[in-house]
């Protein structure tokens, strides 16, 4: 089992970090509903959600759309305990 496989649920918002947030390191992550729980469409067990915000480098690429984004439930380096967290 990954590391946030089951963590969440359909509905939940998540917000999952690309790698851990450091001081001199701009926050990189997306914010998201969760549509599908367990989601292997790209070949690797995901998080299907709806995009609310995507942030890159500290800018915001997206916001408020019904973009569809794909979340790892684990990663093979750069895995952190909080980086995936519930929201709401």
């Amino acid at each position: 089992m990954l590391k946030f496989e089951g963590k969440f649920k359909v509905g939940d918002i998540i917000k999952a970090y690309d790698f851990q947030p450091r001081p001199v390191v701009e926050d990189s992550f997306i914010l998201g509903e969760i549509l599908e729980g367990t989601c292997k469409e790209h070949g690797y067990n995901s998080f299907k959600v709806n995009i609310i915000r995507h942030v890159v480098g500290g800018d915001i690429l997206v916001e408020d759309t019904n973009t569809e984004g794909w979340i790892p439930h684990g990663v093979s380096f750069g895995e952190f305990d909080d980086r995936i967290t519930k929201v709401a």
